[in-house]
């Protein structure tokens, strides 16, 4: 049975029981499902950002990224990006003057 179908169970029994342990009992049943879930999504999140973490760092190690972080004058820059803001000021100063 999947979660949605358990908590659907657990709202019905709380609507058609009549003692009120029986409805205190599904609601906490029902706190402790969502609890479960939300830790789950919680971790599932974690995994998947993780995941996408590795991808960023992994994911510019290409021959042609590693290239791409050299300029014409030989320069090598750690990243790209800080290779394109430097030649970005340089020209932006070129113009002011």
């Amino acid at each position: 049975m999947s979660a949605q179908d358990q908590i659907k169970q657990l709202v019905e029994d709380f609507k058609t029981k009549p003692l009120m342990k029986d409805k205190t009992d599904a609601m906490g049943d029902g706190l402790l499902i969502a609890a479960s879930l939300s830790d789950d999504s919680n971790e599932l999140s974690k995994d998947i950002q993780a995941q996408v973490d590795q991808l960023v760092i992994e994911g510019d190690s290409s021959v042609e990224a590693a290239q791409a972080r050299v300029d014409g004058d030989g320069k090598s820059y750690n990243t790209l990006k800080k290779r394109l803001d430097e030649k970005e000021q340089e020209v932006t100063a070129q113009f002011a003057h």
